[in-house]
């Protein structure tokens, strides 16, 4: 995959509906047909797969086959590129765990135990929209909302992707296009953020339900991470 990093102006050009704010964030693209591409889309048919094997002549069970797979394969992107962002920037210190059910989180372990969980979002209105936007800020996902509770970590970090290459066509575009943008620690999610009700069809790589989240303009963009990484002794 190949990683930019680049910085959103969200004041240039001035729109009197962005915050005036500067967000840091990686752009990724892979081309389709790659040797990166197809191993990456061989794992997520396999994801896929344990989720519903249901007989392909059924119509309905056909596209719903079809949804699981881009949402792997969307899935597997945003959390290989996170990886490779990490690694590239602080040394080799995460990896994957592994994965045996298509509805576990494929998470991201760091090398002393800290856990990343990675969401992904597709975004119709462009990155800078969903960064800047005063009104419709998009959401950094944490955990269920009923799980959280004081003093009880699920994941350390939660890291969010904004696709710019929509579901609909994440299986046939040339290149799919892709933002690392924020992240949030547990304690942002716990004491900052709020509970809502997040619907897979509004463009949510998730399972639906109630979730906790925090807007994108109160995470910590990918410089602000790699600087939080090294805080703790990365």
């Amino acid at each position: 995959m190949k990683l930019s990093r680049n910085t959103i102006k969200c004041q240039v050009p001035v729109n009197n509906s962005y915050l005036d704010i500067e967000f840091n964030v990686v752009d990724v693209e892979l081309i389709k047909g790659s040797e990166e591409y197809i191993n990456i889309l061989n794992v997520a048919k396999k994801l896929a797969g344990l989720v519903n094997s249901g007989a392909a002549s059924d119509s309905a069970i056909t596209r719903d086959d079809e949804l699981k797979l881009k949402d792997s394969f969307g899935g597997l992107l945003s959390e290989k590129a996170w990886l490779q962002y990490i690694n590239e920037e602080l040394g080799n210190i995460a990896s994957l765990t592994v994965c045996n059910d298509a509805k576990n989180q494929i998470d991201i372990v760091l090398k002393k135990g800290e856990t990343i969980e990675v969401r992904s979002s597709f975004i119709r209105n462009g990155v800078k929209f969903g960064i800047c936007s005063k009104f419709n800020n998009f959401k950094n996902i944490g955990p269920y909302s009923n799980s959280i509770k004081p003093g009880e970590i699920q994941k350390n970090f939660y890291c969010g992707v904004l696709f710019e290459t929509q579901k609909k066509d994440i299986l046939t575009s040339e290149i799919i296009k892709f933002s690392l943008v924020g992240s949030s620690t547990w304690e942002m999610i716990l004491n900052d953020g709020f509970n809502t009700h997040l619907n897979a069809w509004d463009g949510f790589a998730i399972e639906p339900g109630n979730y906790r989240v925090l807007e994108y303009m109160n995470t910590l963009d990918t410089n602000k991470f790699i600087e939080y990484l090294k805080s703790i002794g990365y």
